[in-house]
């Protein structure tokens, strides 16, 4: 395993690199420029814009702006600085980061929490009443988008009720209190684990059927065990491999989902930075979240393959 690691450690490398190629490309592809922030709706001088052009590096070929950007990355650890603040995008995506590392596990928890006992007894209470919620349910799940179950979420459980804040990450003014903080993630959290509740359910469902039909558990049966000791013991450490591929592939989109969720309900995370960064075209502060993004999807990757070892210990990456 630990050589496995150090392997796929280093194959991050040129793929990050290839990464950081297609975005920087295709970030400078789109219409406006960088400098449309300082153009739109203003008359600027064009001695003033080629002041502008010549002290951000604008006037140098693409290929580089790439390369001093990356020879920044690299050896200093600088992802440049933001064409609207003006201030580090390191600076500005570590100040952020925690926020949206807290509602992204928070919804990833929430996920397994309800969608593996949903699926686990869907399939043991087949074609029951149970079983049929839980289905519908699903498929309404998955149907919603998030922007809409968000803003319902907000218009129930804070216009409507009262129960809940509709935005904001606390109160203002008030120290730091964890009840507080709770109160404000619930809605948040709940509506981006939604999605992933309604589907990891399905798919926890499907495998354990599945693996409820094999040999070993007529076997096992025969020989006397108990209902409980086959599910525990025997088929859902084997029911989990595909979902566990399944919760690794779309880590990712929790962090994509984390946009619109962060968006709606105000939280102030990286991917409420990313929006306003895309609508500002503030280029160097989205090249720099789409790095860390790429990276959250290759590490949510390899996270998958050490739970496969876990959960199966016949499987070695030697």
């Amino acid at each position: 395993m630990g050589f496995y690691l150090k392997r796929r450690l280093l194959q991050t490398i040129p793929l990050l690199l290839i990464i950081a190629i297609l975005c920087f490309i295709l970030i400078h592809q789109t219409p406006g420029g960088p400098l449309s922030v300082y153009t739109f709706g203003r008359k600027i001088a064009p001695r003033d814009i080629e002041r502008i052009k010549d002290s951000l590096g604008l006037n140098k070929p693409l290929y580089w702006q790439f390369f001093y950007w990356l020879r920044q990355v690299v050896f200093y650890g600088d992802l440049g600085y933001s064409y609207v603040t003006w201030q580090p995008v390191s600076k500005l995506i570590w100040e952020r980061l925690p926020n949206t590392v807290i509602l992204m596990f928070s919804a990833l928890f929430l996920s397994i929490l309800f969608a593996f006992p949903i699926g686990i007894f869907s399939a043991l209470k087949k074609y029951s009443l149970f079983d049929y919620v839980a289905t519908t349910f699903s498929f309404i799940g998955y149907s919603i988008p998030i922007f809409w179950l968000g803003l319902m979420a907000q218009l129930v459980f804070s216009v409507k009720l009262g129960l809940l804040p509709s935005g904001g990450v606390r109160t203002p003014g008030l120290p730091f209190n964890l009840l507080d903080r709770i109160k404000y993630l619930v809605l948040p959290s709940f509506v981006l684990a939604l999605t992933f509740i309604a589907s990891w359910s399905r798919y926890m469902r499907a495998s354990l059927l599945g693996k409820l039909r094999e040999n070993y558990v007529i076997t096992a049966r025969a020989k006397g065990l108990s209902e409980v000791a086959i599910l525990f013991k025997h088929v859902l450490r084997n029911a989990l491999i595909p979902v566990v591929t399944i919760v690794g592939l779309q880590l990712p989109l929790i962090f994509s989902g984390a946009v619109i969720t962060e968006t709606i309900f105000a939280w102030p995370g990286i991917g409420r930075l990313l929006f306003h960064a895309l609508l500002r075209r503030d280029y160097p502060l989205i090249q720099g979240i789409l790095l860390i993004s790429s990276l959250v999807v290759i590490l949510s990757n390899l996270l998958a393959d050490i739970a496969y070892a876990y959960i199966n210990p016949r499987i070695r990456y030697e």
